[in-house]
């Protein structure tokens, strides 16, 4: 399809939410550009029809109509739609996606990531942030064996990879939910995924194991004694290292003879690591592993972390106060620090900021790493969670990078919520203002799903996603003043997409008292009156004439409804809203109930 780009040079800023990653436009005039959409194969790239449910890979490529070539300096951001009578033109939709920065609802949106949620149960959870201010946030949802230890997002091929220790199995969950797939058997307790060059490599044992993407084994890579660790690298295969000091990277195994504790990649080539006891750090170069730099760091710590540049590093213990800062480049302690306020849950260092989350303290700590110095004052600027959690978890995959690594999502498991923490929240030190609820369960970790349209060659830009069958439009924009443009495909499969059942609920008892403990079953009917049995689910009972809200387990009683113990802390009105409902089911409208005194 060739389209003439569009310029709204009305439209002076690009007003998306903090977790879409927006587009900008290319330099100079608008270009006059052609845009071909492919749909791929996500495993051959060959051209196919998309099939319903399964991963497809859209691939755009645009071409300046005047010279032929490829446009330079251009991100494309937007979104595919469902094709439905009475839907907005192509010029609205771009138009509200740039005012808005959200998707209309049933789209998928192409400009930031989906969360990948896991919980202590067993469940995965696939979550979008652009759906919070609606029922159900949930785009699908997978019920595991046992509990996985590692997830790791693959979204050119439309899946979670996943480990389960107890069952010794490498998995692959498809994005649009449902069963998984099992790729490597026999592993002993895998733990750790990288994904590299068309690779998989697995920590299982004291080995690595190294798979096609298919999950066929190619090789096992001995390293040492104990449970092996692999650092990912963006540009090499990871490195692997094990208790007893044994280290394998580039092909080589070397025998450090010191036995190593926790460690990091520490930017191109360096490794960042602590020694069995914890009270000296080491910086070691791969090219010369036997003459490393160390550290003295004053006490004992557990856990280190370094930035991706390899400036800093950060060494912590978790459920524990102190940390230091090293300096990387003199190989020194440039500054030491404790909380004031709770314990350490999980550290992450960005480009130039450093983010220490305590559940117990309920804050994330900034530093600006550019401000650490030796001899200066340690400044941490203070972001109150607003919730506090006694005996919190602690561990990774508790703060998560988003976008360009200037944000990070903190997990707050106790109320099943994922607080976005940007550059202005660092500097003025506010709350969090913006964050996404996580339902289906109290969660444990997070990952990001990338959505984005990524460039994969010169005017290419490609996403992968699974899709519900019918027609589809993508729709494209580059930004205000930019390129704009709706590409036409197909997915094959039934053509009736399965409607949503609309259920009303009532509640019994209709009134309650204030401070009294009291029981309520609430029974969910279709539009028909039959009535229908949900499983256990959270259910919100927020207060609306106060600030005051709680959320309460709801299960499921023999007649059917679903039962909850609620004890309202003042007369007045309040609200039950049922935080998720099973697939193809909504909720016309929160219940409204009466607390007398």
């Amino acid at each position: 399809m060739r389209r003439r780009a569009r310029a709204w040079r009305a439209l002076a800023t690009l007003a998306l939410p903090a977790l879409v990653l927006p587009a900008a436009a290319a330099e100079g005039d608008p270009q006059d550009l052609a845009a071909r959409l492919t749909t791929r194969d996500i495993w051959t790239g060959a051209p196919t029809q998309p099939a319903a449910g399964r991963g497809a890979r859209l691939s755009v490529e645009l071409t300046d109509v005047v010279t032929g070539t490829a446009p330079r300096g251009l991100m494309l951001a937007g979104f595919a739609r469902p094709v439905q009578p009475g839907m907005s033109s192509c010029d609205q939709a771009a138009r509200g996606f740039l005012t808005t920065g959200r998707a209309p609802a049933g789209a998928v949106p192409f400009g930031g990531p989906a969360l990948v949620v896991t919980t202590g149960d067993g469940a995965l959870g696939v979550v979008d942030p652009q759906l919070n201010l609606q029922s159900a946030n949930m785009l699908a949802a997978a019920r595991l064996p046992e509990p996985p230890a590692f997830v790791l997002p693959d979204p050119a091929r439309a899946r979670i990879l996943a480990t389960l220790p107890g069952r010794k199995e490498l998995v692959a969950i498809p994005i649009s939910g449902g069963p998984h797939e099992v790729l490597a058997r026999d592993l002993d307790a895998p733990r750790q995924i990288v994904l590299h060059d068309q690779a998989l490599f697995v920590a299982s044992g004291g080995q690595v194991v190294e798979l096609d993407l298919r999950g066929t084994r190619r090789a096992a890579h001995p390293v040492g004694a104990g449970s092996v660790r692999l650092l990912d690298r963006p540009d090499a295969p990871p490195i692997a290292y094990s208790p007893d000091g044994a280290i394998r990277a580039d092909g080589r195994l070397h025998r450090t003879g010191r036995r190593l504790g926790d460690a990091t990649a520490a930017g191109a080539g360096t490794m960042l690591g602590l020694d069995d006891g914890g009270e000296t750090a080491a910086i070691a170069y791969l090219d010369a592993l036997d003459q490393p730099a160390r550290i003295p760091l004053g006490r004992a710590f557990r856990r280190i972390a370094a930035d991706p540049a390899g400036r800093f590093g950060l060494a912590w213990t978790p459920r524990e106060a102190a940390f230091v800062l090293i300096d990387l480049a003199t190989a020194e302690v440039a500054q030491a620090g404790a909380l004031s306020e709770g314990t350490l849950s999980d550290v992450l260092l960005t480009g130039d900021r450093a983010f220490l989350l305590s559940l117990d303290g309920g804050l994330v700590g900034v530093v600006e790493l550019p401000t650490v110095r030796r001899g200066a004052a340690l400044q941490m600027i203070r972001v109150v969670l607003g919730v506090t959690q006694p005996d919190p978890p602690a561990g990774p995959g508790l703060l998560v990078g988003a976008g360009d690594g200037r944000q990070v999502l903190a997990l707050a498991p106790s109320i099943g919520r994922a607080f976005l923490i940007d550059p202005a929240m660092a500097l003025n030190g506010q709350p969090p203002m913006d964050g996404t609820q996580l339902r289906g369960g109290v969660p444990a970790s997070l990952a990001l799903y990338d959505r984005r349209l990524t460039e994969t060659a010169s005017g290419r830009f490609e996403a992968t996603w699974a899709f519900t069958a019918g027609p589809w439009q993508l729709v494209l924009t580059s930004g205000p003043g930019g390129f704009a443009d709706c590409l036409p495909f197909t997915v094959a499969g039934p053509p009736d997409r399965p409607a949503t059942v609309p259920l009303t609920v009532e509640a019994d008892p209709a009134r309650i008292s204030a401070t009294t403990p009291a029981r309520i079953t609430l029974r969910f009917r279709d539009p028909t009156g039959a009535q229908v049995a949900l499983p256990a689910t959270d259910i919100l009972v927020p207060a609306l004439g106060s600030s005051w809200q709680m959320t309460v387990r709801a299960d499921p009683d023999p007649d059917g409804g679903l039962s909850l113990a609620v004890t309202a802390p003042h007369a007045g009105p309040f609200a039950l809203q049922p935080l998720s409902l099973p697939p193809g089911y909504s909720l016309r409208a929160a219940l409204v109930f009466e607390v007398e005194e």
